[in-house]
Order: structure tokens, then C-alpha cells, then sequence
């Protein structure tokens, strides 16, 4: 009897017990099936990563390098060419002023007067067999510095004078 007695107080707490399983089993597959639901055709699983104060692991650790990069790219044409990049191709004089065709490494030629800009210095001076420029160089431990650099026309014949042979 005593027995019977322990059986039936316990038995509505052991029910009880069975029901909070129950509710808690048909709570997981809700989410389940919710879950499923954006797994389908119609509407495509995007995840959005946050980072918070992290780095996202995601994005390449070079994206800021090239970014940077292309900021100091050299601008097209004339004023992104280097002195060492041109080939001296003639000397011209017209309207009172002497004018430089040089060639660039992309085959193209340009006509340059002084006081020109290029990308690393500028054009100081034009003569009859020569074009004079001022390279800036710029290191790190010596800051900047300039250099004359010298382009004649002829470097090989030492009877030139403008393109005249005596």
C-alpha cells in the first residue's frame, strides 16, 4: 500500500517531465524545418560575416598593398614615363624653340619642349644635339636628391653638330 501510495504522487511529476520532452523535441524541429525553408530554390542561403573588431578572415591580407599600388601607379602617357624608359629620336627647331621626339617603350612618340615633367624629373634643356633633364631621386635614408642626366643625340659620332657632318 505503501507503495501505491509513492507511485501515485510521483507518477504526475514523471508526466509532467515526459511532456517538457515533448515540447522541447517539437521545438528542435521547428527550427529544423525553418532552417530547411531557406535551404530552398526561392530563397537562396546568404551568410553575412561580422567581424566586430576582428579582421575578416575572408578578404585577402594584399587588398590593402594593391590598393595602394594602383594610388601610386603612374599616370598614362608623357607624365608616367621615366628618363631611362625614352629614346632620344631627333631634335627639331621651329617657331624660335627647340623641340625633342622621343620614343616610349609603348612605340609611341612624343613631341617634348622645356620644361616638360616625366614621372621621375623634368626637361631643364633642349640644344642642337642634346636634351638636358634633372632626375629627382628619392630614397629613404637620403630624402631627395637631383641628378643631371645628358641625352645627345648622336653619342657615337663626335663630329655631330645638329645632325651637320663637316
Amino acid at each position: 500500500m505503501k507503495n501505491l501510495l509513492i507511485l501515485l504522487l510521483l507518477l504526475p511529476l514523471f508526466l509532467i517531465s515526459q511532456d517538457n520532452k515533448i515540447e522541447k523535441k517539437d521545438a528542435k524541429e521547428n527550427i529544423k524545418l525553418e532552417n530547411t525553408d531557406t535551404l530552398t530554390a526561392d530563397k537562396p542561403l546568404i551568410n553575412i560575416y561580422k567581424t566586430g573588431d576582428r579582421r575578416d578572415p575572408f578578404v585577402s591580407l594584399l587588398r590593402d598593398i594593391m590598393a595602394k599600388d594602383t594610388k601610386n601607379a603612374p599616370p598614362p602617357g608623357l607624365a608616367g614615363l621615366m628618363i631611362e624608359e625614352i629614346k632620344l629620336d631627333g631634335i627639331m627647331y621651329f617657331k624660335n624653340v627647340y623641340h625633342a621626339n622621343f620614343v616610349g617603350p609603348d612605340n609611341k612618340a612624343y613631341l617634348i619642349t622645356k620644361g616638360e615633367r616625366l614621372y621621375d624629373g623634368e626637361i631643364i634643356d633642349i640644344g642642337i644635339d642634346s636634351v638636358t633633364f634633372r632626375k629627382e631621386l628619392t630614397t629613404r635614408i637620403a630624402g631627395k636628391k637631383e641628378k643631371v642626366i645628358v641625352i645627345k643625340l648622336n653619342p657615337g659620332d663626335l663630329n655631330s653638330q645638329g645632325g651637320r657632318r663637316k
